[in-house]
């Protein structure tokens, strides 16, 4: 079983966060709002 590889996929919407920030004020620009997408999770 070690060489089986597990693929699951999840529609919906999520929140991306594209980066890191140093203060809470830039929370806002660094979050990214995806209405309809596919999340994609190998081995998870």
């Amino acid at each position: 079983m070690s060489g089986e590889h597990t693929l699951k996929a999840v529609r919906g919407s999520f929140i991306d966060v594209t980066r890191t920030v140093d203060n809470p004020e830039e929370i806002a620009s660094a979050l990214r709002f995806i209405e309809d997408g596919l999340l994609l999770i190998k081995q998870g």
